[in-house]
Order: structure tokens, then C-alpha cells, then sequence
């Protein structure tokens, strides 16, 4: 299940992958802007707006870097 799905359905992230443990070490080994972005938008489910005031990036900035950081998770994971 992907990052998006698994908050779609309000699962926790943990129960929509198959090994928790896996999934946290692979966002904790994100570059920080995209570990960052992760946390807010998908973790937390934070609205675009809201995470980009939070870490003051542009929300252009914040979307690229979640994309970027769901491409690094899914090559780390697979």
C-alpha cells in the first residue's frame, strides 16, 4: 500500500506497509527537506499551506520534495 493510500483510509502509515520497522528507517535516512515534507504532508496530514508555513518552504518546494521523498521511499523499500 502506498504512503498516499495508507492516509486515504486512515490507517496509520505502519499498518499500510508491511514492515513498519523498514518504513521508519527509510524516512529517517531521507535528505532533511524531504523527510521534513514527508512528516507534514503524509504523517501528520498536514494541508499544503499549513506545512509550508510550518518549514517555511514555498508550497512548489514542499510538493516536489514529497514527490521526490515517496520516489526515494519506494526504490529504498522495494
Amino acid at each position: 500500500m502506498s504512503l498516499r493510500s495508507a492516509s486515504r483510509t486512515h490507517e496509520p502509515i505502519e499498518e499500510g506497509y508491511g514492515d513498519p520497522e523498514a518504513l521508519r528507517r527509510a524516512v529517517t535516512l531521507l535528505p532533511p527537506r524531504q523527510r521534513e515534507a514527508i512528516e507534514l504532508v503524509k504523517l501528520r496530514e498536514l494541508s499544503l499551506k499549513e506545512a509550508a508555513d510550518l518549514s517555511g518552504m514555498s508550497t512548489g518546494a514542499l510538493k516536489l520534495s514529497v514527490h521526490r521523498g515517496i520516489k526515494s521511499l519506494r526504490s529504498s523499500l522495494a
